[in-house]
């Protein structure tokens, strides 16, 4: 069991607060079923059921390699998006880092930078890991730029590493290391 699921980190617009099966709602499904969430998230299809959903929450729920958090908006108190640290490597103390803003209602609000930032602070001086690590499509370039503000440098790209849509993307490595 995740034994920090009672953190919640706290920013001025969204706070991050520890994922349970309440957050679980056709509307959450609807997010991964979206045509356009489902083209820029790398492992979201557009055929996800309320079963798999639950069933992927409760790994995460339950996982001590992973940190997965609701995000909730401070405006109107709704789940407007996960975000998760994890899995993490000890013995290298590293921890990959994906979120998802399902309510885009909030795209381009600057929530995801709130996010990023709150989940650096958290999984650098909570958890003291050496480096957060992500991998983001190429032409997910609103994601690119966010965690760009927040620190993160580009290691590499994978070329067309990942088939969607009927052809092939490159995948940006990103990683920041911890300042503190």
């Amino acid at each position: 069991m995740n034994t920090l699921s009672t953190v919640e980190l706290i920013g001025s617009k969204i706070s991050l607060i520890p994922f349970n099966e309440s957050h679980i709602t056709e509307t959450y499904v609807s997010w991964l079923n979206d045509k356009e969430m489902s083209t820029i998230i790398l492992s979201a299809e557009t055929t996800t059921n309320l079963l798999e959903c639950k069933e992927y929450a409760t790994a995460m729920i339950q996982s001590s390699e992973n940190h997965f958090f609701a995000m909730i908006a401070h405006d109107t108190g709704e789940h407007i998006g996960n975000f998760r640290l994890g899995p993490h490597d000890r013995h290298n103390s590293r921890i990959q880092l994906g979120m998802m803003i399902g309510n885009k209602e909030y795209w381009g609000k600057g929530i995801g930078t709130e996010v990023v930032k709150l989940g650096l602070e958290f999984a650098f001086r909570k958890l003291k890991v050496h480096k957060v690590y992500l991998d983001v499509r190429e032409d997910n370039r609103g994601a690119i730029k966010i965690y760009e503000k927040n620190g993160f440098f580009h290691e590499g790209i994978l070329r067309e590493h990942v088939f969607k849509n009927e052809r092939y993307y490159d995948l940006v490595l990103m990683s920041a290391i911890n300042p503190y």
